[in-house]
């Protein structure tokens, strides 16, 4: 059965720097970056693009400006350097340094083709013409400097430090906070992007709901106030929301960039999980619900697609929930009433009886998709799976379900029955909080080691 994943983060630790209009095109396999090409939280190096023929200029050029920290890409000549601009994006370079003489365009058709493209880039001229024809020629389709060859390195990198920062204030005056980089999740409730802060100096997620006239009156403060509640939650196992707003793509919400794997990537990618690390991965997620919980958040989608796997030193993880209280405002559907009812909402392998009876629904509707992801974890495969949503739909309510303890004797039989009392179909019979399941968790690993 096909699940619908709704998550943002990248599967690698590798922080992208702020991306460009045509972030998705495949990168020129041709073109050879330094280590230091992409720019990182800690360090964020401005990049420039030197197109220049001459070897001995580029050389020059990198080994001087690399020392003061700024990495240096170089292109041989106008359409090498204009495809490899348009395959990674023109906002991924902060300055363009280029030759007026060159084999095809020369520098002024070459700055003409990027101002058409990226009005905030800055772009140095590089020539040995002392002609003042080439210089009003520059200027006037929008160079930054003029730079006579053979070039001073020390002044050069003078005049192109200069250049890096008028294009960083011009593209926070002209672009706004937030940078739109490259798609990176995606699913029932909505799109997320990698974005990088402006302001701030880090990469962020940005996620646009899908159908933005769903919340209440079509009204984006409906989803701001929300995103409100769960900036005050700030809690290590909840993602971390910074900031809402809306631009020329509808509202959005602002959230921490995540490196790591969801549930299930977790599951598919590793041999089976031993009790302890289940029972850890079951404690951090509960902690959320608990804190959630409290402030009367609930999050109707837990899945293992909504939880994310951090990994820390020695082997260990952390668990963060994503999406938490979205679900509730911008709603992925099951199936729609043909007798007009209201429709049913949720991922199907996740969702409780009482979803699909349409009933009142509270934490302990959580708990029972959280029972759910963590049979996944420990059995290595979905509690309730089928061919069809229908089908799956009956294996909620009729609770047609293989005991854990039958397939996973050696996790205990006490944890196989807390796991299971999680997946009860009626709410009376599950712990009555996270706080309940948590504490019965912890007595039960007492018990067993």
């Amino acid at each position: 059965m096909k699940k619908v994943e709704d998550t943002f983060h990248l599967k690698t630790t590798e922080i992208i720097p702020p991306p460009g209009d045509d972030a998705k095109s495949p990168p020129v396999p041709s073109v050879k970056h330094p280590p230091n090409f992409k720019r990182n939280a800690e360090d964020n190096a401005p990049v420039v693009l030197v197109v220049d023929d001459d070897d001995v200029t580029c050389r020059i050029v990198r080994s001087h400006l690399e020392k003061l920290g700024i990495a240096v890409v170089t292109a041989a000549d106008a359409a090498e350097a204009i495809a490899m601009m348009t395959a990674r994006g023109l906002s991924r370079f902060d300055c363009v340094v280029t030759d007026y003489l060159m084999p095809d365009k020369n520098g002024v058709e070459l700055a003409r083709w990027i101002k058409q493209q990226d009005e905030n880039i800055s772009i140095v001229m590089l020539t040995r013409m002392d002609d003042k024809d080439v210089v009003k020629q520059s200027l006037r389709v929008g160079a930054t400097d003029f730079v006579e060859k053979p070039v001073r390195p020390a002044h050069l990198a003078d005049v192109i430090q200069t250049a890096i920062q008028q294009t960083i204030k011009r593209r926070k005056r002209r672009t706004g906070r937030y940078i739109l980089g490259p798609r990176i999740g995606g699913g029932g409730l909505g799109e997320v992007y990698q974005a990088w802060d402006n302001e701030l100096s880090r990469s962020v997620a940005l996620k646009y709901p899908h159908h933005p006239k769903t919340l209440a009156g079509g009204d984006p403060a409906v989803l701001f106030g929300e995103a409100i509640r769960l900036a005050r939650l700030q809690h290590p196992n909840i993602v971390n929301v910074f900031d809402c707003g809306v631009d020329a793509k509808g509202p959005f919400i602002v959230m921490e960039l995540l490196h790591g794997q969801t549930l299930d990537e977790a599951v598919e990618s590793s041999p089976s999980w031993p009790v302890l690390k289940i029972s850890q991965l079951a404690d951090q997620c509960l902690d959320a619900l608990v804190a959630a919980h409290q402030l009367n958040l609930i999050h109707l989608d837990i899945k293992p697609a909504n939880i994310m796997l951090l990994d820390l030193p020695g082997g260990s993880f952390h668990a963060k929930i994503l999406d938490f209280g979205l679900s509730q405002f911008i709603h992925t559907s099951i199936s729609s009433s043909a007798d007009g009812e209201k429709s049913i909402y949720g991922t199907p392998l996740y969702a409780a009886p009482e979803i699909y009876h349409r009933e009142a629904v509270d934490h302990r509707t959580d708990l029972y998709a959280l029972g759910c992801s963590l049979y996944l974890a420990a059995a290595k495969k979905d509690a309730f799976s089928a061919l069809s949503v229908q089908a799956v739909y009956e294996r909620h309510l009729n609770h047609d379900v293989i005991d854990l303890y039958r397939l996973r004797p050696d996790l205990g039989m006490g944890f196989c029955s807390w796991m299971m009392r999680l997946m009860e179909p009626d709410p009376a019979n599950r712990p009555p909080t996270a706080l309940a399941a948590k504490e019965s968790l912890a007595e039960q690993i007492s018990k067993e080691t």
